[in-house]
């Protein structure tokens, strides 16, 4: 039977692209997966769809919930979830082939890792086009199965990102970290918090996972809150750096560093960005330095060098384009 799967779909607001998120999953060459469509309270024809899936395919559970947010509703997934690792998939996104969980379930009998990590693309559904977000020549050599050489390739490629949904993750490690509900860039703090807590990661060299864009994606998450809620997120990460001994803290670093990059891109989109977010992060930019050669981190790096964290926040809202490219 191979390795069991958990899918767990949460469900909002996603009446026209659901059935393909479904399908991709239904439509795999390897079998041993169940999928749990979490509907979060969903306003739309979402829960009649969920329902109509389950009636037809055993492997099908629903859950109906009110609505609590994405991090919610994964939670209340895992708690549901019997197979041996777990994948996220929200719902307006999709597989990229029929192989997925024959080439997750391939890797994960050579290096049984607590997370795998795999690429994934933008789907841009207006354009039907699809973009790499990153390009690797190989996978993580199989001669690197200590975890802190393992979190220094994957950090200083900077392959380990802040996203459930590139990730087959061991489904007991998923148990003992809950999203926190209520809260924007929640998977930036969770991913560093799994970071920690696995006792090995891998990555398989394969784009395997569709991120679909739609017209807004750029600036949905550009308001005052996402600024407070990601300025959090990025202390979260830092303040886990206090009680750590096993020379993990240049890892969080380097993983953190990106995150402060997209603070600045996202103050930049946001009308009157609240001013205590961006002086409470000026005492950490030094992070910058740890852009292990991002050329958006980099680029960071050297203005804040040379015209102040302060100035280089104010440049950054002058040449929003360029910082969401």
């Amino acid at each position: 039977m191979g390795i069991s799967f958990s899918i767990i779909i949460p469900v909002y607001k996603v009446e026209k692209y659901l059935e393909q998120c479904i399908n991709s999953v239904l439509n795999q060459t390897y079998k041993n997966f169940e999928i749990i469509l979490v509907d979060d309270g969903s306003p739309d024809k979402c829960p009649q769809i969920c329902d109509e899936y389950a009636k037809n395919d055993s492997r099908i559970k629903v859950i109906h919930k009110k609505n609590g947010g994405s991090s919610d509703a994964r939670n209340i997934g895992t708690i549901h979830a019997s197979g041996e690792y777990i994948l996220f998939i929200d719902g307006d996104d999709f597989w990229k082939s029929n192989d997925v969980l024959h080439q997750i379930n391939e890797r994960i009998k050579l290096t049984n890792p607590d997370v795998l990590n795999f690429l994934y693309e933008k789907y841009y559904d207006d354009q039907e086009l699809h973009i790499p977000y990153q390009i690797y020549d190989e996978s993580l050599p199989l001669g690197i199965n200590v975890k802190l050489d393992q979190l220094d390739y994957l950090t200083k490629k900077l392959i380990y990102i802040a996203s459930p949904c590139n990730k087959a993750i061991r489904t007991s490690l998923v148990r003992e970290n809950n999203f926190i509900k209520g809260v924007l860039s929640e998977d930036i703090e969770w991913c560093a918090r799994l970071m920690l807590n696995a006792n090995s990661l891998d990555f398989l060299n394969e784009v395997l996972y569709c991120y679909r864009q739609h017209s807004s994606s750029k600036t949905k998450n550009c308001s005052q809150q996402s600024c407070v809620d990601l300025k959090n997120a990025i202390l979260s990460c830092l303040s886990y750096t206090h009680n750590i001994n096993d020379g993990i803290n240049l890892y969080l670093y380097r993983y953190t560093a990106y995150q402060f990059s997209t603070f600045i891109a996202i103050q930049a989109m946001t009308d009157n960005c609240p001013k205590e977010c961006i002086d409470e992060l000026s005492h950490y930019k030094w992070l910058f330095k740890y852009h292990c050669g991002n050329k958006k981190v980099k680029t960071l790096y050297f203005l804040c060098k040379i015209m102040g964290y302060k100035n280089l926040c104010r440049l950054a809202r002058v040449t929003k384009k360029f910082w969401l490219k």
